[in-house]
C-alpha cells in the first residue's frame, strides 16, 4: 500500500492496537492505552453532544479516557456514545488515572519534539 492510501478498518485497527501504552497510575492500577483514530475522535464529538463539543477541556478529558482499553487487565467499554458513559469513563479513570496518562503523553511529546530538532539539525550538516 502508498503511504497516502487509507487503511481498510481491520488493517486500521490492528495498527492502532499495536501503539498501545501501558502506565501504572498512583493506585497501582495497570492502565491500557491507545491512541484514538479519527472514527473515534469523531464519536467522542457525537457523545459529548454539541454543547459540549466546544468545551476543549471537557473533550480532552473525554478523549483521553475513550483511549483507555483496560484498567488492570479488565477491559474498558468501547467508546461512548453519550454523556453519561463519557462521565462514566472519566469517573473510572480518576485523578490518579488521568495524571498517568498526562506524564506519559507529555514524555512521548517532548521525545518526539527533541527528535524532530535533532533531525533538523542533522539536515543542516
Amino acid at each position: 500500500m502508498e503511504e497516502n492510501t487509507p487503511l481498510p478498518p481491520s488493517a486500521a485497527t490492528v495498527k492502532t492496537a499495536t501503539l498501545e501504552s501501558v502506565v501504572t497510575d498512583a493506585k497501582g492500577r495497570k492502565i491500557a492505552f491507545r491512541p484514538l483514530g479519527i472514527l473515534d475522535q469523531a464519536r467522542i464529538y457525537k457523545a459529548v453532544g454539541a454543547d459540549n463539543s466546544e468545551n476543549g477541556p471537557y473533550v480532552r478529558l473525554a478523549t483521553m479516557a475513550a483511549s483507555v482499553t483496560s484498567i488492570d487487565g479488565v477491559p474498558t467499554p468501547a467508546s461512548p456514545t453519550n454523556d453519561r458513559e463519557v462521565e462514566a469513563a472519566i469517573a473510572r479513570l480518576g485523578d490518579e488515572g488521568f495524571l498517568a496518562l498526562s506524564l506519559d503523553l507529555n514524555a512521548k511529546a517532548e521525545a518526539a519534539i527533541a527528535a524532530a530538532q535533532e533531525a533538523a539539525a542533522s539536515a543542516k550538516n
